[in-house]
């Protein structure tokens, strides 16, 4: 169920993001070392401790079933106004921004910030990276989690709607993505989507 979507797309999926760059921001606590890790290990994080200073991740090629992405090096940033030049250089150098926001802790005047930053940094460049907002910790909200199939599209939309006092700093309309990153499932879940919307930006 993760993959049917990107079954349909697998070859060109692997051609078109080969090789490219994935910058990772967002706030303390949003699950920015959670996700790279998995990313880069296939394995969600048995511990996580917020990141307070900046940390490789080498290359390395991720496999989500029949998919493989070879991924570039980048780093694994701490958040905070202290690490928002290390933020631009990452931006800057990367082919596609994912920006994280902790659904259940949700700070708006940090996040207007941080994206009015990231939109003046898109500004100033010819070739600007993929933009693409992901929400996190969407397992504790209790309305998405009993959610029917037949309800996700209706809540989600929603759900976006209500997020507009958040994303009204970025010029162009962006893409979201909600999910967890709680178990081994919803991982692939998010991360699935996460694909598709990249492979969507192409």
């Amino acid at each position: 169920m993760v993959l049917e979507v990107l079954d349909k797309f697998i070859d060109t999926i692997m051609i078109a993001l080969k090789g490219k760059k994935l910058a990772v921001l967002g706030a303390r606590g949003t699950g920015k070392s959670t996700l790279l890790h998995f990313l880069h290990n296939n394995e969600l994080l048995i511990e996580s401790r917020q990141t307070t200073l900046a940390k490789p991740v080498a290359e390395n090629r991720f496999r989500l079933g029949d998919l493989q992405l070879d991924l570039k090096d980048t780093k694994d940033l701490p958040g905070g106004e202290l690490a928002i030049r290390q933020w631009e250089k990452l931006h800057n150098e990367s082919d596609y921004v994912i920006y994280l926001i902790n659904a259940s802790e949700p700070n708006s005047d940090g996040i207007v910030y941080d994206l009015k930053e990231v939109s003046e940094w898109q500004n100033k460049l010819e070739n600007k990276p993929k933009l693409l907002i992901v929400v996190t910790h969407m397992d504790l909200n209790s309305e998405y989690c009993k959610l029917s199939d037949s309800d996700v599209g209706t809540f989600y939309d929603e759900y976006v709607k209500n997020m507009g006092s958040f994303l009204h700093p970025l010029s162009n309309d962006v893409n979201v993505c909600i999910g967890a990153l709680n178990n081994h499932e919803n991982a692939c879940s998010l991360i699935s989507d996460i694909i598709q919307e990249l492979h969507n930006e192409l």
